[in-house]
């Protein structure tokens, strides 16, 4: 058996870290110490090598070749891990941290995937890794003239289906009165006359789903009579304005009874109401007058009132541009699909999430990436030279172990309303009684609205989590070599390289930091890995950095990025975070019957032949749109 400085230093750390103080613990570490000094002094042996799950085949490196520096720390990170010089994409960027939309299609996704098609990359690349003077933020699309006539019909369209859906609750509710035989209950109250409003419209919605569970009840009543055929015919009648020929298969218990059957089977019309459901995304996805014409007559027929409802209001965000700015790491993500695919407003669900309801405890699953989904993490720094050293650090963190302190800033928030302040508050709290149970590294739990704010105060930090400071970086700390932090506030990664920002990323990055996270503007709560699941992930020494990160986090094509070399590793074969130990302390980790697959070994599809699939898919499916819609 050949024993190499990895292996022991390995063992080294499982000794340390397992709590193992036994005499004879003491005495197999000095004699690993001893052979891995002989080791280090040899001249016929090569330093030990970098360990990292993903492979480096697996990795482009993305440079800016307008700027020698962007290019001096892309090849030294191959260098450093092994990439092949092929594997490093040069373009021609911006100097500016925010690109436009329109120059992110044009000078950076475009040439990208066509470069990564030529050199025979695109079925193999896993992960993008940004550098130094990638721009960092998408602007948002600018809205045309047409789109702004477009957002006025659709808030025609929204406020008159509102109005509908309000007039269908008092008749709906005047039904229900009827049969309770209580005609003099107050009818609903019709809309306010400040006008109709979107939370008005699902609260009225909410009222109605309970107005026809009670109608059901009445009517399955052993002691109910038949229905007299008026009132049947109104209920239904509603019904139908309500939700359109899906009502037949919705409310299938109502339409039997009252012989309101239409002329297509149950199973007819269920396949119909899910084609046209599939149909009306891809209508939407290359809007012009004609699609939104057929989109409405559609959405009218097959969901009525309700589902007009929902395309007017998914209209009005699209064609604002609301919410659609992103971190360029984050939109990468989604490169292979095309620009019409998927909508640029808002959060599009992380596929590799591995609490993700449809896969959790799935990890069998190895076919569960349903589209080429790409993880991205940045290798940038105020300077190229604290960039290479975010490199160099995490390399020296895998060969001679992360050592340090923990330091969580929680603020001894109760509230359990899930995915809020006191979900992940008490996240940061299970993660300090895991670490302390499970691990010998100290940890400095802060649970008041006290921060670590002063100098010196947080020392030899390991891992950091905390918040809250909104962009205001409090030099508190000390990074040693390997060291990974993240703060949980908004617009922490603005700008690496303004010299006068004050966030946390900057000028974490600034002092050392090997590892942070943060969001280019206002990302929300939820869109920050919660400690718990990033770093449980990460102590369990299966994943390479930016796969516990994209496991963890539950959005892409959004305002996040990863700063950090994607293959760090540095508890690789320590184990200190065992299943059965993160479920005994952590409850989202009961939800997963075992550890989530890697990224990199699950099912990538090829991005060519995924793109041809889906293309062949929507040709087909809209060329059926005429079954939908009554002959003229």
């Amino acid at each position: 058996m050949t024993i190499t400085s990895n292996s022991l230093i390995s063992l080294l750390f499982f000794c340390r870290h397992r709590k193992i103080g036994s005499w004879k613990a003491r005495a197999f570490s000095f004699f690993c110490w001893a052979i891995l000094w002989l080791i280090s002094f040899s001249p016929t042996l090569s330093p030990p090598a970098a360990l990292a799950t993903l492979h480096p085949d697996h990795l482009v490196i993305l440079v800016n070749e307008n700027d020698p520096e962007s290019l001096d720390v892309a090849k030294h990170y191959a260098r450093q891990r092994g990439i092949q010089l092929s594997h490093i994409v040069r373009l021609d960027l911006t100097f500016h941290e925010t690109i436009s939309r329109a120059d992110y299609e044009e000078r950076l996704a475009r040439p990208l995937k066509a470069k990564l098609i030529a050199r025979g990359l695109a079925p193999t690349t896993r992960v993008v890794v940004t550098t130094f003077w990638v721009p960092l933020r998408v602007n948002a699309l600018p809205q045309s003239d047409q789109e702004k006539d477009w957002e006025t019909d659709a808030a025609t369209w929204r406020t008159a289906s509102i109005e509908m859906i309000n007039t269908i609750h008092i008749e709906l509710k005047q039904i229900l009165n009827s049969l309770k035989n209580e005609s003099g209950l107050p009818a609903p109250d019709a809309l306010k006359s400040s006008g109709p409003t979107l939370s008005h419209a699902e609260e009225i919605l909410g009222l109605i789903e309970t107005t026809v569970k009670s109608i059901k009840f009445e009517i399955q009543k052993p002691t109910s009579q038949n229905i007299p055929m008026e009132q049947a015919t109104a209920l239904f009648k509603q019904l139908l304005q309500l939700d359109g020929l899906s009502a037949y298969t919705k409310h299938q218990s109502i339409s039997m009874q009252l012989q309101a059957n239409g002329k297509l089977s149950p199973k007819q019309q269920r396949s119909q109401s899910q084609l046209a459901g599939q149909i009306l995304p891809l209508l939407l996805q290359t809007p012009s007058t004609q699609n939104r014409d057929l989109a409405y007559q559609i959405a009218q027929r097959f969901f009525g009132i309700r589902g007009v409802f929902h395309l007017a209001a998914s209209e009005g965000e699209q064609y604002s541009h609301k919410d659609s700015e992103a971190s360029v790491d984050s939109e990468l993500s989604l490169l292979w699909l095309d620009r019409h695919e998927y909508a640029l407003k808002g959060k599009t669900p992380n596929p590799l999430y591995a609490w993700d309801q449809r896969r959790a405890g799935s990890a069998s699953d190895t076919r569960s990436m349903s589209i080429p989904t790409l993880m991205v993490s940045r290798i940038d720094a105020p300077t190229s030279a604290l960039a290479k050293q975010m490199i160099d650090k995490a390399i020296m963190a895998e060969q001679l172990g992360l050592t340090g302190k923990v330091y969580l800033d929680a603020r001894g928030l109760t509230d359990k309303e899930p995915l809020g302040y006191g979900d992940y508050d008490q996240s940061l709290r299970n993660m300090a009684d895991f670490i302390k149970t499970n691990t010998s590294y100290p940890v400095i739990l802060e649970n008041t609205e006290k921060r670590f704010d002063q100098f010196g105060e947080a020392s030899q930090v390991a891992l950091y989590a905390g918040w809250y400071r909104l962009r205001h970086y409090e030099d508190a700390f000390s990074f040693n070599p390997g060291a990974i932090g993240y703060h949980i506030a908004s617009g922490e990664a603005i700008s690496i390289h303004n010299p006068k920002e004050k966030g946390w990323c900057k000028n974490a990055l600034e002092r050392g930091i090997t590892v942070t996270i943060g969001p280019t503007g206002e990302p929300y709560l939820d869109a920050f890995p919660k400690p718990t699941e990033f770093f449980g992930l990460m102590l369990s020494g299966r994943y390479a950095l930016v796969e516990a990160y994209y496991l963890s986090t539950r959005h892409i094509s959004w305002r996040m990025v990863l700063f950090g070399d994607p293959l760090y590793n540095p508890w690789k074969g320590m184990a200190l975070a065992k299943l059965r130990g993160l479920q005994h302390s952590i409850p989202r980790f009961q939800k997963l019957k075992t550890f989530p697959i890697a990224p990199s070994e699950q099912f990538f599809p090829d991005p060519a032949k995924s793109a041809q699939a889906r293309k062949l898919k929507r040709e087909r499916l809209l060329r059926q749109i005429s079954t939908l819609l009554p002959s003229p």
